[in-house]
């Protein structure tokens, strides 16, 4: 009997503002449903309620008005989906949207992949690093688009894989594009069920 693929949650900051990461996921989820994988998207950079739009102009109060809204989202996306896939960068982001998705996804018992993606990696793990790498180790999978980026990770104690940045400007088969992450591929398209260790 055919089992169904699995199920992908897309995560990660959503246009506008048109940038790299969200350029990145919009192409990803594009090509990931054209080679028949079911998949949906989880912005955090959500717009305010119509109520509390009056309060989304000041900085602090629009912080703790999305990541409210994120984490609703995410209990009642991250269930329904056998692999979350997060775009990471460093800073604020880490502590607001990449940790409660670790720990709920070893909560719940699903499968996570971390694609990390920011210059200033190095600096922020030599701060952070003794605090982070730990959850970080609860992804399935991490993977990062520079061997700069692997290296940096891998001095800190985290194994990852090198996935070459998706080109917007070229096409080609997404099979070919998500072989440099073959761990990731392979989730995606698993027919058998596997678990966080």
């Amino acid at each position: 009997m055919e089992t169904r693929p699995k199920r992908v949650c897309l995560i990660g900051p959503m246009a506008p503002p048109s940038h790299g990461m969200s350029l990145q996921l919009q192409e990803l989820h594009r090509r990931l449903k054209t080679e028949g994988v079911e998949v949906t998207t989880l912005p955090t950079n959500q717009d305010a309620p119509y109520c509390l739009r009056h309060f989304q102009n000041i900085p602090g109060i629009r912080t703790l008005i999305r990541f409210a809204q994120y984490q609703i989202s995410l209990l009642r996306s991250v269930p329904n989906h056998d692999i979350s896939y997060q775009f990471v960068c460093c800073g604020l982001y880490v502590f607001l949207h990449t940790l409660p998705l670790l720990v709920l996804s070893k909560v719940i018992n699903k499968q996570v992949v971390l694609s990390y993606h920011s210059g200033t990696a190095e600096e922020f793990l030599s701060k952070w690093g003794w605090f982070l790498i730990p959850f970080f180790r609860k992804a399935t999978l991490v993977v990062v688009p520079s061997t700069f980026l692997q290296n940096v990770f891998e001095k800190a104690g985290l194994p990852t894989e090198y996935f070459r940045m998706l080109s917007l400007m070229n096409s080609f088969n997404t099979r070919n594009v998500l072989s440099s992450a073959r761990g990731f591929w392979s989730l995606a398209n698993s027919k058998k069920s596997t678990t966080l260790k």
